[in-house]
């Protein structure tokens, strides 16, 4: 008899849990859809990456990185600001809160960040490689 009780309560319980979720209201906003990069490459990952992730969180004032690239794919999601990121030719691409920047790769860049901003950097990289080549000064 007792197990018969502790399974109808744990039934209830889940009943109760499912029709709470189904109450909420989840709004799903999509951020990007692409199988671009930033500069029209194909995205692609190394076999088997190591995933990376960190935040970055810059004052602002100026570059925050002098000219660099990376060998593998790179996600930064803007969480707080305007990232805007230079290329070596001068083109400049600014992405704002809530955007994805689906980073080039081997294309000197860097950012400029007159205010501040907030980041989640995502690196797909093969176990143990670095994910950013600064360029030779």
């Amino acid at each position: 008899m007792r197990h018969l009780t502790i399974t109808a309560l744990i039934g209830l319980l889940a009943l109760g849990y499912t029709a709470a979720w189904a109450q909420q209201k989840v709004v799903i906003q999509p951020v990007v859809k692409s199988s671009t990069t930033a500069a029209g490459q194909p995205v692609e990952f190394p076999p088997s990456p190591e995933i990376s992730a960190f935040t970055a969180d810059n004052p602002g004032g100026g570059t925050a990185a002098p000219f660099h690239k990376h060998p593998y794919q790179r996600l930064v999601y803007v969480i707080e600001g305007t990232l805007n990121v230079e290329r070596e030719d001068g083109t400049v691409q600014s992405y704002q809160a809530g955007s994805l920047l689906i980073e080039m790769r081997d294309i000197w860049h860097h950012p400029v960040i007159k205010d501040h901003v907030k980041l989640l950097v995502i690196d797909f990289a093969p176990k143990g490689e670095s994910n950013q080549i600064a360029r030779p000064q």
